[in-house]
């Protein structure tokens, strides 16, 4: 079996602008509270020190966000920084399906990490392709990917030597 190996990050223009945005907009508030709220120079300096730090939080956040995932005989493994830092394997052995699927990142409320906390995991960066996981207790995850027709040539090798295996 040959490897897959996918590394993809969020950094699209309109995400920065986004981010932007979003800075000037908490910094603003941030001040605007201190001004109404504390008479001192030190209490607008603290408010707007938090607010500050809150934006520069969310922007590493958002610009060190990447998703990796790597397929190899040992199964599936992926990660999504910074939300699941450390490696989680699939074996292939645990699921009901898989395959390459289109899907409308908007319908799972855009780009990112989303759940439903009962079946559904979406981890997506970009794009609107991805490997769908459908495990034997009905779960399922999605790891988007920017690399299908890689991919897909894998899962058909996949697919090829369960059914050889299979029929002996």
């Amino acid at each position: 079996m040959q490897h897959f190996k996918e590394e993809q990050k969020m950094n699209r223009w309109w995400m920065f602008a986004l981010l932007l945005f979003m800075n000037l907009t908490i910094t603003g508030i941030f001040i605007r509270l201190g001004y109404a709220m504390i008479d001192s120079y030190l209490g607008l300096s603290l408010i707007s020190t938090f607010g500050l730090l809150t934006v520069i939080a969310l922007s590493t956040i958002v610009v060190r966000a990447k998703l990796e995932t790597r397929i190899d005989k040992r199964g599936i493994r992926y990660r999504f920084i910074p939300i699941i830092g450390t490696w989680r394997t699939v074996d292939f052995e645990d699921l009901k399906e898989l395959y390459l699927r289109k899907y409308t990142p908007f319908r799972y409320g855009g780009w990112g990490y989303f759940t439903d906390g009962k079946e559904n995991t979406v981890l997506n960066a970009r794009g609107n392709m991805g490997l769908q996981l459908v495990f034997k207790n009905n779960k399922r995850l999605l790891i988007g990917t920017q690399k299908a027709p890689d991919l897909q040539k894998l899962l058909d090798r996949i697919h090829l030597k369960n059914k050889q295996e299979y029929y002996g």
